[in-house]
């Protein structure tokens, strides 16, 4: 009885093993490593990138693929890339991009009077208000005030502040967290 043999066109490594309870293993140098996560601002467009790959490199997102690695996601969003070798099994990697809609979120946000004495009331277009919080210039909460069932509109009283510059940190209902200056008279 011959061996037979077989050729294999690829740099995968297959190890036969004979024997009961045998175990073979699978090496490949199928590799692929992709770009570092990475942020955008709404509206900018990203070119996907492989730092190293062996095979034919294929970008996905939601399990389509992309008939292009330039993209313009419009929220945050995961790409998968995979490479794919003759023979050897597909290697895969992701990335997510991270959009930053912090500019579009600051236009529906409105905080008056500005400068004020006492009552400083914050308005959103769009999404419920969760906690305002007053910050000084170390960073230390001063002042904190969660949702008062308002909705798009809280009030908080900064009386009992020395007149001053101060952030006002609004942590939103979908998490997001929108700083403004606010003054004290």
């Amino acid at each position: 009885m011959g061996l037979k043999t077989f050729s294999q066109e690829c740099p995968c490594v297959k190890a036969a093993v004979i024997g009961k309870n045998a175990k073979a293993e699978v090496i490949s140098n199928n590799e692929i490593i992709a770009m570092e996560n990475v942020e955008i601002k709404a509206g900018e467009t990203i070119d996907l990138q492989v730092l190293k790959s062996t095979g034919v490199v294929s970008w996905y997102v939601n399990g389509k693929k992309l008939s292009s690695n330039l993209v313009s996601p419009t929220e945050t969003t995961e790409y998968q890339v995979k490479s794919s070798l003759q023979g050897c099994p597909d290697v895969f990697d992701k990335v997510i991009v991270n959009v930053n809609n912090t500019d579009d979120i600051n236009n529906t946000i409105s905080v008056f009077p500005n400068p004020t004495n006492d009552l400083l009331s914050v308005s959103t277009r769009e999404k419920t208000i969760k906690t305002l919080s007053v910050i000084d210039v170390n960073g230390k909460i001063l002042l904190e005030k969660e949702y008062s069932g308002n909705g798009n509109n809280e009030t908080i009283n900064i009386a009992s502040l020395k007149s001053g510059y101060y952030i006002l940190s609004i942590r939103l209902s979908d998490n997001s967290v929108v700083s403004k200056k606010i003054i004290k008279t």
